[in-house]
């Protein structure tokens, strides 16, 4: 008859088996949870061209210390960081919703040139809050102001006198019969609505006698 082999099964003991080591979860101070809210929001939406250019450099910077443990200006890290930013710009504003010009102002020529585009970032955030904040009547205000610009702008084609189209649309509505700006206490609006409207009235009168 044949013999039966036994096999005796090898237990693992409980600590020896390997377990993976749980996630150490960091509770965030409130300055620091302000830090990536600010950082993600200028990420994902964007922001004026000088703050994102510093966020991406320090961002650079922090990464080829933690890579090669020295500052970014030794060796080629410089000349790395300054390649490196542009196509960072370039990717990041794919994403944002407003879709802003990929302007490199760090490959600008000339000084003048990078000053042209600082004023030009400067005037699309105050004219992104102008937008978002004014009342109807600044919005129509300006709506006439640019439209009056436009139709300066054109008429300038070809003009030997040199001046400024804006400045020209600003006086226009300004200066205009048909336009008066007042500035009245908030109680007497009003009160002075209705005395303009029934002044107009009598006006329109005179003018059809």
């Amino acid at each position: 008859m044949p013999r039966t082999k036994k096999v005796h099964a090898i237990k693992t003991p409980a600590e020896t088996t390997r377990q993976p080591k749980p996630a150490v979860v960091r509770e965030l101070t409130p300055q620091q949870a302000l830090a990536i809210n600010m950082a993600e929001d200028m990420i994902l939406n964007g922001g004026r061209r000088e703050d994102v250019d510093g966020l991406i450099e320090s961002l650079l910077h922090h990464q080829w210390s933690r890579r090669f443990g020295s500052p970014v200006e030794t060796g080629c890290g410089a000349e790395w960081a300054k390649r490196s930013a542009g196509e960072w710009y370039t990717q990041l504003a794919k994403g944002w919703p407003d879709k802003r010009p990929l302007t490199l102002p760090a490959c600008t020529p000339s000084v003048t040139g990078q000053m042209r585009a600082m004023v030009r970032e400067r005037l699309r955030d105050h004219m992104q809050e102008f937008l978002a904040e004014a009342s109807p009547e600044e919005t129509a205000f300006a709506l006439d102001v640019f439209e009056s610009r436009e139709c300066r702008a054109m008429i300038a084609d070809g003009d030997d006198i040199q001046y400024i189209p804006l400045a020209e649309g600003f006086d226009y509505i300004l200066t205009s019969r048909s336009a008066s700006f007042i500035r009245v206490p908030e109680a007497m609006a009003s009160l002075i609505a209705q005395l303009v409207a029934a002044r107009v009235k009598i006006e329109e009168k005179e003018e059809r006698a």
